[in-house]
C-alpha cells in the first residue's frame, strides 16, 4: 500500500507472485482511546476478504489488540487476552449512559475508558475503614465475587468538575450521576500505620483519617484480570 498498490491490477500482480493474502491495518487515536483495524485482502482474487477493528483504552495494550484483531481476521480461534477479559456484566442490561460509564439493571457501572466496573451505589452509611474493606470485599453486585477497595487515583478518575449532584448528607458531589455516593468523602484502600487515605469527591482531593473514624463511605470497584 505504501508503495501505491490500491488499484486490483495491483493486487492481481501480486497474487501471480505467489502472495495469496495480503494484510493492511493502521492504528488510531481518539480522546483516550486506542483502536486497531486490519483488512485482509485476498490478491488471487483481487478482492477485500474480510476487517476487523479491535478498541482498547491505553497504549500498553497495543500488541494485545493487534494479536486479537490478527486472530479474529485469520478466523482462528481467540485465546484469551487481558483485552478480552475487560469487566462486562454477566447477568445486566443496559439501563443508561453517561459519557464513558454504562449502567446496568444489575446495580452495576462500567468505566468504559478504564475498564472498571462500579458499584452504582455506596454503602450508604459512615463506616470505619475495617467496616469499608469488609464492605466491599464481601459485595456481590453483578454476581460478581472479586469487588474491592479503590485506590485513591481511581476515586480520583471518577471526579468530574463538570457534573454535580446532591448527596443524602447536603454536600454537592462531583461525578456521573450512574454512581450514587450518599455523602462526600469514600475511603481508599491505601493506609499508612493506623491512618487510611479518603477522596473528597465534593473538593476533588485525598486526606488522611484514623482507620478507626467512622465518617467516610465505601464505594465497591472491581477490574479484569
Amino acid at each position: 500500500m505504501k508503495l501505491g498498490c490500491t488499484s486490483t491490477q495491483c493486487l492481481t500482480a501480486l497474487g501471480q507472485m505467489d502472495i495469496a493474502k495480503l494484510i493492511s491495518g493502521r492504528i488510531g487515536k481518539v480522546g483516550n482511546r486506542y483502536s486497531v483495524s486490519l483488512n485482509l485482502f485476498d490478491t488471487q482474487n483481487a478482492r477485500a476478504e474480510n476487517a476487523v477493528s479491535e478498541f482498547g483504552s491505553s497504549e500498553d495494550e497495543l500488541i494485545d489488540l493487534v494479536q486479537v484483531a490478527t486472530r479474529k481476521l485469520l478466523g482462528e480461534e481467540i485465546v484469551p487476552s487481558k483485552i478480552e477479559q475487560r469487566p462486562s456484566p454477566s447477568t445486566g442490561s443496559e439501563i443508561g449512559r453517561d459519557g464513558h460509564f454504562i449502567a446496568y439493571n444489575n446495580g452495576t457501572v462500567l468505566d468504559t475508558w478504564t475498564n472498571l466496573m462500579w458499584a452504582a451505589r455506596d454503602n450508604g452509611s459512615d463506616v470505619n475503614w475495617a467496616k469499608a474493606k469488609s464492605y466491599c470485599e464481601n459485595y456481590r453486585g453483578g454476581g460478581y465475587s472479586d469487588w474491592r477497595m479503590p485506590t485513591g487515583s481511581e476515586l480520583r478518575g471518577l471526579y468530574d468538575a463538570n457534573k454535580t449532584y446532591k448527596s443524602n448528607c447536603g454536600y454537592d458531589v462531583h461525578l456521573t450521576e450512574l454512581i450514587r455516593l450518599s455523602c462526600g468523602w469514600a475511603w481508599t484502600s491505601e493506609t499508612h500505620g493506623s491512618d487510611a487515605a479518603f477522596f473528597n469527591v465534593n473538593a476533588g482531593g485525598r486526606g488522611w483519617d484514623l482507620q478507626s473514624r467512622g465518617g467516610y463511605r465505601a464505594l465497591p470497584v472491581r477490574s479484569g484480570k
